[in-house]
């Protein structure tokens, strides 16, 4: 009885020899022919593919790059490269003989350098001042400024302080005329100019009769006592003390050339009292005949007073300006030492 290990001894010899095949089958039918059971020499079961990379079971394994001609190539390139700079680097520097200069040549050169440092400080001076310049016209410019919107503002507030009087300006019968003639005659007016227009005015007024002028006259008078009734009632509607400073007001704003600021007329302002030559002036006033001569005469008297005689009349100022104080505060409510203060802030 053959043994059954028999098959794969036998088929481990024909790996061996290129008769395989035949020895194989000649084998396999003398087993079946004697009811041997001969497995089969195939592999029944399938080889396990190889893992997919990043699955589980998957070894990682670096892969070395595949060296290339180009990269040869280049890293060849490199080496050549640095050698070449290398043995470019070694080579021995070309010393120049230091050249020694002469006492004339130190000298001059240390003028050079002077001369240089001179200019550098005169050219940073220079520009400092400038700087300077610049810097002050500039805070001039501000301070100019300033000082205009100042008194631009001071205006303003010397314009709300003078008050707005109605007007109180007393009227002619001509001023009557001339109204009524405007008010009727506008589109003459505007086609010939104020000038012709006021010309044919003045013209006509002459032509007029004794009668038409005491008929605008009457007229006027109507008008200028009915300006004075609103002038007065406007008057009384303020105090005493507002209309004295808006009197400074206006004083003020016509002494910077403001126009149309006339002093508000009020009975219950305080006249200041007479200086010690005006006193001595009444008893020269009218012997000449003439204003002029007047203060010329009184002047010459006055510098031949004695200084008693002066004395007489600086007393007299004294006792009136003392009677102006007690009034001013009785009318102002404020003394008249405080009052003046507060106008020269």
């Amino acid at each position: 009885m053959l043994s059954a290990r028999l098959p794969f001894r036998i088929a481990s010899v024909a790996r061996t020899t290129r008769q395989a095949p035949l020895l194989t089958q000649f084998v396999a039918r003398t087993a079946i022919s004697r009811n041997v059971i001969v497995p089969s020499l195939s592999r029944s079961y399938a080889t396990p593919a190889k893992p997919k990379k990043g699955s589980v079971g998957a070894t990682s394994t670096a892969r070395k790059p595949r060296a290339t001609k180009t990269t040869t190539k280049a890293a060849t390139k490199k080496t050549a490269t640095r050698t070449k700079a290398t043995s470019a680097t070694k080579k021995p520097r070309k010393t120049a003989a230091r050249k020694t200069k002469t006492p004339e040549q130190k000298a001059a050169a240390k003028e050079k350098a002077a001369a240089k440092r001179l200019a550098t400080a005169e050219k940073a001076k220079a520009k400092k001042a400038a700087t300077a310049v610049r810097t002050k016209a500039k805070a001039e410019k501000a301070r100019t400024k300033a000082k205009k919107i100042k008194a631009t503002e001071r205006i303003t507030l010397l314009k709300a302080q003078a008050l707005s009087p109605p007007s109180s300006g007393a009227q002619s019968g001509y001023h009557v005329f001339l109204q009524a003639k405007s008010a009727n005659e506008k589109a003459h007016h505007k086609e010939v100019g104020p000038t012709v227009f006021f010309k044919e005015v003045a013209a006509e007024w002459k032509s007029l009769s004794s009668s038409e002028h005491e008929s605008y006259q009457r007229r006027a008078a109507e008008k200028n006592t009915t300006h004075t009734a609103e002038y007065a009632a406007w008057v009384s509607q303020h105090t005493a003390n507002e209309i004295r400073l808006a009197n400074i007001a206006r004083s003020t704003l016509r002494a910077s050339g403001k126009k149309g600021y006339r002093a508000i007329k009020d009975p219950r302002q305080l006249p200041r009292p007479e200086t010690p030559f005006l006193l001595f002036s009444k008893t020269v006033r009218g012997e000449t005949g003439s204003i002029t001569e007047d203060v010329r005469v009184a002047g010459e008297r006055w510098r031949g007073l004695s200084q008693g005689e002066k004395d007489q009349y600086r007393q007299e100022f004294e006792r009136n300006l003392q009677q102006y104080d007690r009034d001013f505060e009785a009318l102002y409510g404020v003394p008249r030492k405080a009052a003046v203060a507060e106008v020269e802030s």
